[in-house]
């Protein structure tokens, strides 16, 4: 039951909250003086299990509508037509959606999120409040997002320059060369950094379910 939670749910770490990686699930598990792996007892795989599962739903409930705000409220600050968001981290904060290969797309008039066959039924039912359309080789991200930029008619789009690889970046320019790309410098991670009430109660909960298994 561990090994499944731990597959299922791989969470970078965060100022002040610890989120569940193998790493350091394998970690727990070690003698830090021998480094043997200490057989963990079913009591403390089941309270890790559940340690694991109350933070999934504590993204799933307190993340991501609070976080779509704060975003809007960043692309008005910064005057942006668009928003393409690249990380994981944060698109999984923003739309709710858990998967491992996605972009968000944000306007005014839409909130989409893009990716391929292999996740689009799962997205469909974690990101509420995105369209899920469906990328392939003839219909790219890049092919998709220029198509939406004519339509919103959008002068600029602001994009995660500290996540994506430059040929990516250099795909989506080259197919909108008339839009500014705009650079966000890692200000979607500073949004997520700061942990609304809801939010930190969550933590807590988590903090004391993994507190009891050890």
């Amino acid at each position: 039951e561990l090994q499944i939670a731990v597959m299922n749910y791989d969470y970078e770490a965060n100022e002040g909250v610890v989120f569940t990686r193998v790493e350091s699930i394998e970690k727990l598990f070690t003698d830090e003086d021998s480094q043997e792996r200490i057989n963990p007892s079913i009591k403390q795989l089941k309270a890790m299990a559940e340690y694991i599962r109350h933070t999934e739903k504590y993204y799933m409930l307190y993340g991501y509508e609070e976080y779509t705000e704060k975003v809007i409220d960043l692309m008005k600050e910064k005057k942006l037509d668009a928003l393409l968001v690249a990380s994981m981290y944060n698109y999984r904060y923003i739309s709710g959606f858990t998967g491992d290969t996605a972009y968000l797309y944000i306007s005014d008039n839409r909130r989409v999120l893009l990716t391929d066959s292999r996740y689009t039924t799962w997205a469909r039912s974690e990101a509420k409040g995105f369209e899920v359309v469906e990328v392939d080789a003839q219909n790219t991200y890049s092919d998709i997002v220029s198509r939406y930029l004519d339509e919103d008619k959008a002068s600029n789009i602001g994009f995660e320059n500290t996540q994506m690889l430059y040929c990516d970046v250099i795909k989506f320019k080259n197919k909108s060369k008339n839009v500014e790309f705009v650079e966000l410098d890692g200000q979607l991670d500073k949004i997520r950094q700061i942990k609304s009430e809801a939010e930190l109660k969550k933590i807590a909960e988590a903090e004391k379910i993994g507190a009891n298994a050890f």
